[in-house]
């Protein structure tokens, strides 16, 4: 995909956003470690824009946590805390963001 191709379809995604779905997009893809922004980027770009209230909240509250934390509950080496073990965090733990990769 031609680098101008995808600075278009960003700014067409983030039009059709809210301002609160905005800031999560942004946290979402400036995340700290790449792997995390790569994950959630990736997930927040599929998903975001559907998400209803409750799972912006789960969102944000997932979003606040530490990257190691994040990737090592995503890869099982840890336990999610019962807090943050909803169905969204599932839905996270299940989005490979290698189908992406051509």
């Amino acid at each position: 995909m031609p680098q101008n191709q995808f600075k278009d379809d960003d700014q067409d995604f983030l039009e059709k956003l809210s301002p609160e779905k905005k800031k999560l997009y942004w946290r979402s893809i400036r995340r700290g470690m790449k792997e995390a922004d790569l994950i959630f980027g990736l997930f927040a770009r599929s998903y975001l824009a559907d998400m209803n209230d409750e799972e912006l909240r789960a969102y944000s509250d997932i979003l606040h946590c530490f990257d190691q934390d994040l990737l090592n509950w995503i890869t099982g080496k840890e336990n999610v805390p019962d807090d943050l073990n909803t169905p969204l965090f599932h839905k996270i733990k299940s989005f490979s963001p290698f189908q992406f990769i051509v």
